[in-house]
């Protein structure tokens, strides 16, 4: 019994040997089954894998699959699982057992792009979002494949690539990624018909926040999961951008009462924020403040985990909070945020939270010298490719004391223009969903 890596291997020895598959395959298969078998699509025989590998001139231990080896995906998914049941240790341990493994043999390529995907998964829960970067896209640069398997992992791949370009707020780069997912999920329908409804929820999401709300129906109209909390959440947010306020508010009710059987916090906080922005455009103030003190009760129940994710949640509320003069909320948030960061220091939202507290003590006390030093931490955590975060940072710096240079200076037109679209962004992001992957 092989699989996939037995095909990867002989093609790697083979193309090491510059001999074509006709010459491989003579005197032993079909050159139909010698590519069979490369891909993985077809099993090799005993005697033939003793033949192919004295033609390669190696020991058959190089290309028959050792136990370990077959059982390569059931341990990748268990460090998936050991990841999202945030056991990082353990799931750490999995990974160097693997790697200790294959680098024993001169053959890696045959795992790599798995190897590579998982390295990068766990750097992300792990918030360190840069190193994730550097294994994922190394992971799209191994040896093309036609297999199933390595697709899977390739569309997995530009799927959490997708998501960090996201949480970036590249959402012209993460688009760009999911389309290439897509194309890959689009070459075997049948076969990646669960990874195609992710694929087709996300396009939903980022084309309801880049206002192209036309094409986000399409794709949400092609979903064969139309009961899923998540996906009735993003109906209620596109019906909420297409002004259909009373079936919003359905589908915010619907997706709270869905979310509250499974516990699912994210959908529960993102339903209770679609609903406080409906009862507040309608202006049903009663309504609204009674589910601010709901939310606020809800945010106090459960202690957040420190990934992204979560840390951008608290940031929203924590900017609601802000705008409603809610100092004791904001305290305890506050808290909250630099308590993560202590533990946390790599984190790239970082830069936010000292931005947000810039804005609290610009509303609450007027505390010069503290946002001065707010705004100069923001500036200093905040990456260089949120060139928009930077120029409002700066911005404001200028205006704190009384001076137009800047090196990221902005016109006021344009600066304000920015501004704008930032909000409309911002408001849509409040309830509408994170990517899945």
């Amino acid at each position: 019994m092989n699989n996939y890596l037995t095909g990867d291997k002989i093609r790697y020895y083979r193309k090491e040997k510059k001999m074509s598959l006709k010459e491989l395959a003579q005197g032993i298969c079909s050159v139909t089954k010698m590519s069979n078998i490369e891909l993985g699509q077809s099993n090799a025989t005993d005697p033939e894998l003793e033949k192919i590998a004295s033609k390669l001139e190696i020991p058959l231990s190089y290309i028959k699959i050792a136990q370990d080896d077959t059982t390569i995906i059931k341990q990748i998914n268990e460090i998936e699982d050991l990841i999202y049941l945030d056991q990082m240790d353990k799931a750490k341990e999995l990974i160097s057992k693997i790697k200790d493994h294959y680098n024993t043999h001169i053959y890696l390529n045959a795992v790599s792009i798995e190897l590579y995907y998982i390295n990068g998964l766990y750097f992300y829960y792990s918030n360190e979002h840069d190193r994730a970067t550097q294994e994922l896209t190394s992971a799209l640069f191994c040896e093309p494949s036609k297999n199933v398997e390595r697709l899977t992992f390739k569309i997995k791949t530009y799927l959490l690539l997708s998501r960090i370009s996201f949480e970036e707020k590249n959402y012209e780069k993460s688009l760009i990624q999911l389309i290439e997912a897509k194309k890959i999920a689009d070459t075997k329908v049948s076969v990646f018909y669960i990874l195609r409804n992710t694929i087709h929820l996300n396009l939903c999401i980022h084309y309801i926040l880049l206002g192209k709300l036309a094409l986000a129906n399409i794709f949400i109209d092609e979903l064969d999961l139309p009961t899923q909390p998540l996906v009735t959440l993003v109906r209620g947010t596109l019906a909420f951008c297409e002004k259909d306020y009373v079936q919003a508010l359905s589908y915010a009710d619907e997706t709270r009462s869905a979310a509250q059987e499974t516990s699912n916090k994210e959908l529960i906080l993102k339903s209770l924020s679609l609903k406080m922005k409906i009862h507040k455009v309608n202006g049903q103030d009663e309504e609204y403040a009674h589910l601010l003190e709901v939310l606020k009760t809800y945010l106090s129940s459960f202690k957040f985990p420190t990934n992204h994710l979560y840390l951008s949640l608290v940031q929203d509320y924590l900017q609601e909070a802000i705008s409603q003069g809610d100092m004791e909320s904001c305290q305890v948030m506050f808290d909250y945020l630099f308590n993560i960061k202590k533990k946390s220091p790599f984190i790239s939202l970082h830069y936010k939270t000292h931005h947000l507290y810039a804005k609290y003590l610009k509303y609450f006390s007027n505390n010069y010298e503290g946002i001065q030093f707010h705004l100069n931490c923001a500036l200093e955590f905040c990456p260089e490719y949120q060139l928009l975060d930077r120029a409002i940072i700066t911005h404001e710096l200028a205006e704190l004391n009384y001076s137009p240079e800047s090196p990221y200076k902005l016109s006021s037109k344009l600066f304000y223009e920015h501004i704008r679209k930032e909000n409309v962004t911002n408001e849509l992001q409040f309830f509408l969903p994170m990517p899945i992957f």
